[in-house]
């Protein structure tokens, strides 16, 4: 491996680690913070006052606020795991025999990703179930 490959291959791993950090995260925790937003919206114009079932809308609000929470984990391990990777690629670069240890950060950005999608999917079944009930008057 020549240092203009090195270099091109390190580029990318900076460049995975802002892609990921700019779109994942921003869309989930702009998704999760506008549903949680929308549901205060929701209480104030539709329901004016009168909510029905408000434990399912404080579940769903759980569901929103432990999505953004992994959100932002996933964001911190997300870092982590690029600064590790870039600092194993080096050794592997000073050491062509060295063998590259994927961080286990990595492995906590991907898990604390997918929590979060989850969640925001409960969130927003669970805020839909409300807002359902509260329309239908049930």
């Amino acid at each position: 491996m020549d240092r203009n490959e090195y270099l091109e291959v390190r580029k990318e791993y900076n460049n995975q680690e802002s892609q990921q950090t700019n779109n994942l995260d921003k869309y989930l925790l702009t998704i999760s913070t506008g549903s949680f937003g929308l549901s205060f919206l929701f209480i104030e114009k539709i329901t004016k006052g009168v909510i029905l079932h408000p434990k399912i809308l404080i579940y769903s609000w759980i569901m929103f606020v432990c999505s953004i929470i992994s959100s932002l984990l996933s964001f911190v391990f997300s870092r982590d795991a690029h600064s590790k990777a870039i600092k194993e690629y080096d050794k592997q670069y000073q050491n062509p025999d060295y063998s590259f240890k994927t961080p286990i950060q990595d492995l906590f950005t991907r898990i604390f990703n997918w929590y979060a999608f989850g969640f925001l999917i409960i969130g927003f079944a669970s805020f839909i179930l409300f807002a359902y009930k509260n329309l239908m008057g049930e």
